[in-house]
């Protein structure tokens, strides 16, 4: 999926939160001071040695404490002074490199030198070392030491599979069918012989109230009291194997036509947010995603 303005604006007016996988930075976090650069090597390399994400440059978030880690306004990068090939080259000081690191450069309206850089960062398959000599992983929002089983955890996912997971939703009139997507992909060296998403599913979309149809489907609580709808999703009966650049799509029918969820006692149910993936395949860690339903709708998020 591209990145404009439009879609930067829409972080902003849907206050879609920091997370482990995303990151927002304030065009003041681009300097030549060699400080600067090694906090821009640690974020990304804390990222690959993490589950890959992405990092915003041109993005401020809000100073009040109640409003931490919501993206205030955009905070244009001068391009002329901080090229998207000037970033490349930071980045680049990370020990090994990391690959497939993919830098967009969103030209912004009104501003004929303002840009903002999106950076996305891989989930890489060995630890790197950022320019201090020491290796960082993300928590809680922040690039941490990390420690030795850590990095040497890290280092042995090359003998792991590594798999990608993306959802879509497409919600359609209730005499249609609506489906919920997970597009799974093996991005690793090895083939993953057994693989299950679990999916945690809100119970609203916009003004859809949505159910799922067919076995397994329970009904969860988060720790806040918030419901959602929990389900698997794999490779069935087949038990087909994915092999490395390969691609899958997981399905579940689903129904937007629901009046409402309710308790035992006849209480409407608060729903979760987030759509939340957890991605099992052999000795792989789980890889867990947590998706804004704004990310989902008819767009790969």
């Amino acid at each position: 999926m591209s990145w404009d303005q439009a879609r930067l604006d829409g972080l902003i007016s849907n206050k879609i939160e920091e997370s482990n996988s995303l990151d927002y930075k304030a065009a003041a976090a681009l300097q030549l001071a060699p400080r600067y650069k090694k906090e821009i090597v640690k974020d990304v390399t804390a990222f690959a040695n993490s589950n890959g994400g992405t990092i915003i440059y041109g993005i401020s978030e809000h100073k009040e404490h109640e409003l931490k880690h919501l993206a205030e306004r955009i905070d244009p990068v001068d391009r002329s002074q901080f090229s998207r090939e000037w970033l490349e080259q930071v980045i680049s000081q990370a020990q090994p490199r990391i690959e497939n690191v993919i830098i967009h450069h969103v030209p912004l309206q009104g501003t004929p030198s303002g840009s903002v850089y999106v950076v996305e960062i891989p989930r890489s398959d060995t630890a790197h070392q950022c320019t201090d000599g020491r290796y960082y992983r993300r928590y809680n929002f922040e690039s941490v030491f990390m420690q030795d089983h850590e990095i040497r955890d890290v280092m042995n996912r090359r003998g792991h599979p590594r798999l990608l997971v993306e959802a879509r939703l497409r919600i359609r009139p209730a005499w249609e069918k609506s489906l919920f997507l997970i597009r799974v992909r093996n991005v690793g060296p090895r083939m993953a012989r057994d693989y299950e998403v679990q999916v945690e599913l809100p119970l609203c979309f916009d003004e859809h109230r949505i159910g799922v149809d067919g076995a397994g489907v329970v009904m969860g609580e988060a720790d806040d009291g918030a419901c959602f709808l929990s389900f698997s999703l794999g490779q069935g009966l087949r038990r087909t194997p994915l092999f490395p650049g390969k691609e899958v799509i997981l399905r579940r029918a689903i129904r937007s036509d629901v009046k409402e969820h309710v308790r035992v006692d006849g209480k409407p149910m608060v729903s979760t947010s987030d759509v939340r993936l957890t991605c099992f395949a052999d000795e792989m860690p789980a890889l867990v995603r947590v998706i804004p339903p704004s990310l989902l709708l008819d767009q790969w998020g």
